[in-house]
């Protein structure tokens, strides 16, 4: 079969061909070899045309019977492209039929090794032991070859050849099951093999005939060769070996644009990495179109071109032209070394492409960017080291410069060396006009934060406007980030009053945004707030309706509101029947004769009295909320927002007297042994104020700028941070 075709579809014709001429050269004497396989092509394969470039009039009708043919060979390709024909496919039978088996004594003799146990089992069996296929689709040889048995391996070789061919259900010949397994000997026998039926052959093209066939170049269902899968399975001495064996599988990518080269950076094999880079294809000459194939990189090569290079076909594979800037932003070998963390390994593929170092992933990061965003500072400083330039590029989708990456991830000690390399980059702007401390900030890096704070070159950031004029603070309470708004608002420098462009300080950016249901995230966001006495804008014409208040157009999920009301409810009638309980069966008794029958025999013991008065606090207290959200039953929103304001307070205060209730009653009971007593009145004291810590900052938040009353906020409002786990975010990467 015709192919190492090279075709150009353009309007300028004759002229574009000279000036990329340096590329491709398409001319008479053109010697265009036989030698490519349709298993490498990753689409179609087109035909060989010569001449159809020599001029300017010949161009459109060269070009219309070009594309006719291609059609045609197109349609042929179609039919035959299932792995060139149905004896090379590996049985893969529909869902819907049972699956295949294997003569038992057959199976057992593949996988074990045994020759002698093999033979016999051929001969006894009904069917070829050749055709026969396990559930899985796996031959004879698939089953030797992935239990490293090498002996067999060459047995059933030599009578079968064919099996080299066949595949799996998953598409893996019998070399991918040996190189995942790290079978070296079996990997290099079939190898071996599969060129000595080449060399044989009688075809034109080895690599297409009868029984010549490149196993190396093979990729399963997952776009792997055996190359990847064995670098998938950390067999170095297999990879190194299939390698040796064809340079130029190396640079195959899988169905998700990975390539073995890339595999080997992200593991660090240093070796392998040198060994890959080291390697070259054969044929090189003078010869442009031989020049073509001997490129490893061709997408660089060809980046150059007009897009109305419309296809360019060779041994490496096919580029097609409207891909060619996704496969340039594909080559992510830096990335993958980064990934590694092997500096060695960074610098060996550096030095062989210092280009790379502008190279962009999916992500649209640069290798600096990237290693800024996992944390790697010796990459960082490496990459430096070579070259600034790339401290000053944004990536392509979210316009962060490197140290805005490192940032927004928290990784401190990364900033720290942009600033210390770069001074200026503290002056950086992403897209949307903001600083490093407004990245940190909206991403809640409260660590980062406040290491920028205690740094004096960056207190020109502290108070600075993005494009919507949001300051870190606007950010901070904006994306409901209640530790980094804590860090800022206890900071003198940071400026409360300012506010942004549409005339909203930070505090009316938390009332105009919080949820009618809020999160307690966002509670505590805007309970920081008001423990600062944040100040609101003076111009009421600036602050509009709350987007995310219930309207018309969206109204609110009532079954939300109904099931909280019925869990509220069924707390506070739970306490409101325990209270009631408890306040007929008072610690002590009663007395049963004299003047005070029937009394409390307590009654003039402080304990009793703070017992009896708190238990009936929560008796009443709990009564109240129950008889508020009767009324939340009958469905009105206005009634429901304001029986539960009024139920949440109230229930917690129940819970507090009943917290108290309880110590109060156990002190009493064991009042005669002095340590248990004050052990049971110690735990009651510490649950006690700790359940206040977390209740009475969330509903009566402390407003006030005096410090004394702000520092008796601040540990509290630190401890419902911890427990609600949003502190979390500095951890996150």
């Amino acid at each position: 079969m015709a192919s190492n075709l090279s075709w150009v579809s353009v309007r300028q014709g004759a002229r574009l061909m000279e000036e990329a001429g340096q590329v491709i050269q398409v001319s008479d004497d053109i010697d265009v070899p036989d030698d490519m396989d349709c298993w490498e092509k990753p689409t179609t394969v087109f035909p060989c045309v010569k001449n159809a470039f020599n001029d300017d009039i010949k161009f459109d009708a060269r070009r219309d019977a070009m594309l006719r043919r291609q059609s045609s060979m197109e349609d042929e390709l179609r039919r035959k492209e299932s792995f060139d024909s149905d004896s090379q496919k590996g049985p893969s039978p529909p869902d819907d039929k049972p699956a295949t088996s294997m003569d038992a004594q057959l199976y057992r003799s593949a996988t074990t090794g045994d020759i002698d146990a093999f033979t016999k089992a051929s001969n006894d069996t009904e069917y070829s032991p050749f055709e026969q296929v396990s559930p899985r689709g796996n031959t004879v040889l698939h089953l030797a070859a992935s239990s490293g048995h090498d002996p067999l391996v060459q047995v059933i070789l030599q009578q079968c050849p064919d099996l080299i061919k066949r595949i799996n259900n998953k598409g893996d010949l019998a070399l991918h099951v040996a190189a995942s397994g790290g079978h070296l000997a079996t990997v290099k026998s079939l190898v071996l093999f599969s060129k000595t039926l080449a060399a044989g052959s009688n075809c034109t093209n080895p690599g297409e005939g009868e029984t010549g066939f490149n196993v190396l170049k093979r990729v399963n269902k997952e776009g792997k060769t055996a190359l990847f899968v064995a670098l998938e399975n950390r067999h170095q001495e297999v990879a190194e070996f299939l390698i040796k064996a064809d340079p130029i599988v190396s640079h195959y990518q899988d169905s998700q644009k990975r390539s073995p080269l890339c595999m080997a950076a992200q593991a660090g094999y240093l070796e392998l990495i040198k060994l890959m880079m080291a390697e070259k294809p054969a044929g090189g000459g003078g010869n442009p179109n031989e020049k073509l194939k001997s490129k490893l990189n061709d997408e660089f090569f060809l980046g150059d071109m007009p897009d109305e290079l419309v296809r360019i076909d060779h041994p490496h594979g096919l580029v097609r032209s409207e891909n060619l800037t996704e496969k340039m932003k594909g080559n992510l070998l830096l990335h993958a070394a980064i990934i590694g963390r092997n500096r060695d390994v960074l610098d060996a593929i550096w030095s062989n492409n210092p280009t790379l170092i502008n190279s962009i992933d999916e992500e649209g990061r640069s290798p600096l960017s990237f290693a800024a965003y996992i944390d790697y500072l010796d990459g960082v400083r490496y990459l430096l080291d070579k070259s600034t330039d790339g401290a000053y590029q944004r990536d392509r989708i979210n316009g962060f410069c490197p140290i805005h990456t490192a940032a927004s991830m928290g990784h401190i000690e990364i900033v720290q060396e942009f600033l210390k390399r770069l001074p200026d980059s503290r002056e950086l702007l992403d897209q949307k006009g903001r600083n490093i401390l407004h990245v940190a900030a909206r991403f809640g890096k409260a660590k980062m934060v406040s290491y920028m704070l205690k740094i004096c070159e960056l207190e020109m950031l502290i108070d600075e406007r993005d494009n919507r004029g949001n300051t870190p603070l606007h950010l901070a309470t904006m994306n409901w980030q209640p530790k980094v708004v804590s860090v800022l608002i206890w900071d003198k420098r940071v400026n409360l009053e300012i506010m942004r462009y549409d005339g909203l300080t930070a505090m009316d950016v938390a009332e105009n945004y919080i949820e009618a249901m809020a999160p307690f995230r966002e509670r505590l966001t805007l309970t920081a707030l008001k423990s600062a006495n944040a100040p609101r804008s003076r111009d009421k014409s600036a602050i509009k309706d709350n987007p995310n208040r219930f309207s018309s157009s969206q109204p609110p999920n009532m079954e939300q509101f109904k099931e909280r009301v019925n869990i509220l409810l069924l707390v506070s009638t739970l306490v409101a029947t325990v209270t009631f309980a408890a306040g007929f069966t008072l610690p002590g008794g009663n007395n049963d004769s004299g003047p005070d029958e029937g009394m409390a025999t307590l009654v003039k013991n402080r304990i009793f009295q703070a017992f009896l008065i708190c238990n009936t606090i929560a008796t009443y207290s709990s009564i109240i909320v129950v008889i508020s959200l009767i009324f939340a039953q009958l469905g009105d929103l206005n009634l429901i927002l304001t029986s539960l304001k009024l139920a949440l307070p109230l229930l917690g205060v129940a819970l507090a007297m009943v917290s108290l209730t309880f110590t109060a009653g156990v002190y009493l009971a064991v009042s005669n042994v002095n340590w248990l007593a004050n052990v049971v009145l110690i735990m009651g004291s510490i649950f006690l104020i700790t359940l206040l810590a977390l209740f009475i900052p969330l509903f009566s938040p402390i407003s006030s700028s005096h410090y004394i009353a702000r520092y008796i906020f601040y540990y509290p409002f630190r401890l419902m941070i911890w427990a609600t786990g949003s502190d979390m975010d500095d951890k996150k990467e």
